[in-house]
């Protein structure tokens, strides 16, 4: 639970680049709040980075994956407690990341659609490609 004084300071954390900057909201500011999502659900990691009173988008967790999928560093992204066992189950985890940067990119008019991005995901599914972790946490969720 978030303290509610303390709210605006999380949520800082999943405010899209034309929100930060400009105070525009759109739909497609929905589908950057639910890239930076996926991206925290798939590596792990909190994106406390735009929590930062001296935040450099260099160093966000957008430009941190996209990096290191450039340099084909995956084993350094995927959270460590996610069983991705087969390979299938990597390519499923591997796309459902660039889903989540597809999500996050910083041009609102390159930046896909909610509707296209639940379409993606739901294919993955259908190739039962997502790792373990992930189904048992649909499962509970259900």
């Amino acid at each position: 639970m978030v303290n509610q004084e303390q709210v605006h300071l999380v949520m800082a954390a999943y405010k899209s680049p034309e929100f930060a900057l400009k105070g525009r909201i759109s739909k497609k500011t929905d589908v950057w709040c639910f890239g930076i999502l996926i991206l925290e659900l798939v590596t792990g990691k909190f994106p406390e980075n735009y929590l930062n009173p001296n935040y450099d988008a260099q160093t966000s967790l957008v430009t941190w994956v996209a990096d290191m999928v450039m340099e084909k560093k995956m084993d350094q992204v995927f959270d460590k407690g996610m069983k991705l066992g087969t390979r299938d189950k990597r390519i499923g985890t591997m796309n459902l990341l660039k889903i989540g940067l597809s999500c996050c990119e910083e041009y609102l008019r390159v930046r896909p659609q909610l509707k296209q991005v639940m379409q993606e995901i739901e294919q993955l599914d259908d190739q039962n490609h997502f790792p373990s972790s992930v189904c048992e946490m649909d499962l509970e969720m259900s």
